[in-house]
Formats: structure tokens, C-alpha cells, sequence
């Protein structure tokens, strides 16, 4: 499906009628966003989107994703989830990464985007060794529940649930490309912070 690309588009992944995005839009407040898309192309061209999920991961939480990626650390847990599977005859693979995140009901009424039973909203990224590709990327969204933490956590079954499943290839340019765009991005926020001090120590001189 051809979506406009966003200018804060780092790469995009797509499958059969899901594709996810990876955006930079939020880099300075601390987040990676994975926006994942299912489509439906039998609608209208303007109604073909049939549901999204927002994922927002932190950077340094990525940081470490990534690293585990390219060096293959997570290939180990995804073979020991394999072997799982296999003794337990299951049908698929249990998800190997998970990261929890969502939004609360107060801030939700704010955006004007509050739930009918109003409770929070739950999201979740998982990572699963696949059965036809080597690795599915999927997102979940439903009702959430704050824990003690303040972390929200999943308040039964999720709502709605997209997968988009990768090459092996694709699995590490996921993590590759988007960990370089951060460390881009890392290194010109250093040369923006050390340009602002010495203006300021600068006017303190003047002055």
C-alpha cells in the first residue's frame, strides 16, 4: 500500500496487508516510534487503513535491543524458544522481547482520545521467532492497568494485535539502520549542547 513518506520516515518494513514504520519524530524526547499499519485495499483509497498501533520505545532501551540484534545475542534466545516449542509441541514460538509501554486514561481525556470503559490504554512490542520468515515484529493495543511501578501493563486480552514478519536480512536492518540513525542524531545533539555553552560562556565573558 503507498502511504505518503514522512521526511522523520527511517525505514519501513512491509508485509501481506501490515507494515510498520520506524520514525525519528520523537528522538528528542527520548523515543524510537514503531507505527504499525494494517490495511485493507478492497476500501476506499481514504478508508484503507483499518487499524494502527503506536509503539514508543525508549532510546537507550532500543540502544540495547539493537545491540542484541547485530550481534546475534538474540538468535540464542530465539533457538532456545524454538527448542520450546518443539518439546512442548506448541504452534508457535513464545515471544523472546517484550516491551510494555501505553498511555493513561488522564492523559488520554486530555488528547481527546479517551476509552469507553476509561481505563488506560495498554501497548506492547513483542519480537517472536516466526514460522515462515525467521522473526515477526508484532504490536498490541487494549486496556491497561497501572502497576505498582507505574508501568501499564496489559488488562486482559489485547484488542487489536498486528504482525509483520522479517527476513533474516530485514531483522538486522532493523536494528542496524535505526541504531545508526540514533547514534546521527546522538552526535549532533552533543555538537548542539557544546555550541550552546560556549555562546553562554561567551555573553558571561562579554559581559
Amino acid at each position: 500500500m503507498e502511504k505518503e513518506v514522512s521526511l522523520n520516515q527511517i525505514i519501513k518494513f512491509s508485509g501481506k496487508n501490515v507494515f510498520v514504520e520506524v520514525m525519528d519524530s520523537m528522538f528528542n524526547r527520548g523515543k524510537v516510534v514503531l507505527n504499525f499499519f494494517e490495511y485493507d485495499l478492497s476500501k476506499p483509497q481514504n478508508e484503507r487503513i483499518v487499524e494502527n498501533v503506536s509503539i514508543f520505545i525508549d532510546i537507550t532501551e532500543f540502544e540495547v535491543l539493537a545491540h542484541d540484534i547485530k550481534f546475534r545475542f538474540i538468535d540464542r534466545e530465539a533457538i532456545k524458544a524454538r527448542e520450546m516449542q518443539k518439546q512442548g509441541n506448541y504452534k508457535y514460538c513464545k515471544e523472546i522481547y517484550v516491551d510494555m509501554g501505553g498511555t493513561t486514561a488522564e492523559k488520554l481525556r486530555i488528547y481527546g482520545k479517551a476509552r469507553e470503559d476509561k481505563k488506560d490504554e495498554s501497548r506492547v512490542f513483542k519480537i517472536t521467532p516466526g514460522d515462515k520468515m525467521p522473526w515477526v515484529l508484532s504490536a498490541e493495543k487494549g486496556a491497561g492497568k497501572r502497576t505498582e511501578t507505574g508501568l501499564i501493563a496489559p488488562d486482559g486480552n489485547p484488542e487489536a494485535i498486528i504482525r509483520v514478519p522479517l527476513s533474516d536480512k530485514d531483522f538486522r536492518k532493523f536494528a542496524i539502520v535505526v541504531d545508526n540513525e540514533l547514534q546521527s542524531w546522538r552526535v549532533l545533539e552533543r555538537s548542539r549542547k557544546e555550541k550552546a555553552l560556549r555562546d553562554q560562556m561567551g555573553k558571561h565573558k562579554a559581559s
